[in-house]
């Protein structure tokens, strides 16, 4: 494995091959239709099946890929417009959850959250699918600094 890779890896195999595959299927990597081939996956991510199966399951809860029983995990035939609605949703469901939470959270994580929906609408409107995965995936502590307005 690479070492950019190794950088990046998050704590967990299971977080770490999330994040490859949501990567690979937005990029187009992973072609719509094409089937998952697990063993392939696990060997290149150089994790058990266990955490790949977990990540297949997530993505399948988002839309990104589909089981199918006795022929195994497909990328979704999903569009662009597939994925930027993909996003829009997300994107409606943390703002909502924002609002929700506001008064418990720190005001650097709320400026943090709302630099996060700027950058996802501005990815949104350029149709760049990539960033729009990207941004969603920056991590929200109390030492977060504040994206760009």
């Amino acid at each position: 494995m690479s070492s950019a890779v190794q950088k990046r890896r998050p704590q967990t195999a299971q977080q770490f091959v999330l994040e490859e595959l949501r990567r690979a299927i937005t990029s187009g990597e992973l072609r719509p239709g094409g089937q998952i081939r697990q063993d392939a996956l696990a060997a290149r991510f150089e994790v058990s099946r266990v955490p790949l199966r977990e990540a297949l399951k997530a993505l399948e809860a988002e839309g990104l890929v589909v089981h199918h029983i006795h022929r195994g995990y497909f990328v979704a035939e999903l569009s662009l417009a597939d994925l930027e609605e993909i996003y829009r949703i997300r994107e409606l469901l943390e703002t909502e959850a924002v609002r929700l939470a506001v008064r418990r959270l720190p005001d650097g994580i709320v400026a943090t959250l709302e630099g996060i929906q700027r950058e996802v609408e501005r990815a949104a409107e350029e149709g760049d699918v990539t960033a729009m995965a990207a941004v969603n995936r920056v991590p929200i502590t109390p030492g977060t600094p504040r994206l760009a307005p």
